[in-house]
Parts: C-alpha cells; structure tokens; sequence
C-alpha cells in the first residue's frame, strides 16, 4: 500500500476506536500486550484489550492487518483482503464480529463496552471501522 493509504487507515483505526475505551494507541508509553513480527515498512498504530473474560484476547491494528491475539497464537487478517462481514445484532450483547476476506472467515472478539451504564457496544465501532476499510479497499 502507498503511504497515504497507510495514513488513512491510521486515521480511520484510531477514529473509529478511540471512543471505546479499551483501545491503546502505538504512540502511548505502553507496550503492546503481545509480541507480533511485521511486514517490512508495517506499522503498529494501536490495539484492544478485551474485559473478563476475554481479557488474554487482544485485537492488534497495523497500516496493513489486524491481527487477532490470544494464549493459542495470532491470527492476521490483511486489511487489503477484506471484503465483507456479518453484521452484529443488538441482543444478546455481542461480543464478536465475523469478517470475510478473499479467502476465509475470521472471528474477531471485541467484547467491551462505552458510554453512560456502558450501553455502547464496542463491536459497533469496529464495526463502522471494517465498513470504512472495505470502502477505502474498492
């Protein structure tokens, strides 16, 4: 990818996450929660760090992945790959969203929640940040 997509999907990540509370930015004193290799020139722009019980699954954001993080091993899917994703309901509480690229389907747990008494569902945020990365990719 050119170095202006890579500054808008650092735009969008940080855009459609930052509300939620549990997203670190890559810029913050603190280290990522989870060693990850990059591609040569990727760049790290935040992660999200799941609540209990989930709190040993962690969802990475670089200028070309995410990458899904937890006690068995990472799962990276390419943002360039992605190409649709199932739409969370609003009961029971989601915790998961289901995303489809070229070649396979990957689950990603974002499990927290926002706002006044929490009502907001994390989900929903990145939600909105896969719809964006799907229209940046077309």
């Amino acid at each position: 990818m050119s170095l202006d997509a890579f500054t808008i999907i650092r735009s969008l990540v940080r855009r459609h996450m930052r509300d939620t509370g549990a997203f670190t930015p890559a810029e913050s004193t603190m280290h990522a929660p989870v060693v990850v290799n990059l591609d040569l020139g990727e760049e790290l722009i935040g992660w999200y760090r799941n609540p209990p019980p989930w709190e040993q699954e962690f969802v990475l954001f670089t200028t070309d992945a995410i990458i899904c993080a937890d006690t068995m091993g990472t799962v990276r899917i390419p943002i360039s790959r992605i190409v649709d994703y199932d739409t969370p309901t609003k009961e029971p509480a989601p915790t998961q969203l289901w995303v489809r690229t070229r070649d396979e389907t990957y689950r990603i747990r974002i499990a927290g929640s926002h706002g006044p008494q929490n009502r907001f569902k994390d989900i929903f945020s990145l939600t909105m940040l896969i719809q964006a990365l799907i229209a940046l990719s077309k």
